[in-house]
């Protein structure tokens, strides 16, 4: 079933690769959960990259590329992934917050769902 999610996180770690006009980034994010749990967030961020005349360029742009150790309200889509203990989102937009990584606020996840669901949707309490 799909589902959206926003959460507010710190990215740990990523990697950036360029496909034809993308530029993938993915990468690991932590959120901090009520009772100072932590959530595994492993992502994948989609970057159009910007036309630049060739006269002009002097390296590859990323644009809005997430950056390592900065705090970012997160909103996209997401899988929960059992094995790993993680979730599993695709960024579809963020806010870069201007807080520090140890004053990243507790908050909990609160799943939206999307389109119609023949029963009512059931939670489940990710630790």
């Amino acid at each position: 079933m799909p589902a959206s999610i926003s959460v507010i996180a710190y990215i740990a770690q990523q990697t950036i690769e360029s496909i034809n006009e993308y530029t993938i980034q993915k990468g690991l994010a932590y959120c901090r959960l009520l009772e100072n749990h932590m959530q595994a967030i492993r992502f994948t961020y989609f970057i159009q990259q910007e036309e630049v005349d060739e006269s002009e360029k002097s390296e590859s742009s990323v644009g809005d590329a997430l950056q390592l150790e900065t705090v970012y309200l997160l909103h996209g889509k997401f899988t929960y992934l059992i094995n790993e203990d993680s979730l599993d989102m695709i960024i579809i937009s963020h806010v870069q917050l201007p807080i520090a990584i140890s004053d990243c606020p507790a908050s909990s996840l609160i799943p939206r769902f999307i389109g119609k669901t023949i029963t009512s949707p059931s939670y489940i309490l990710i630790t």
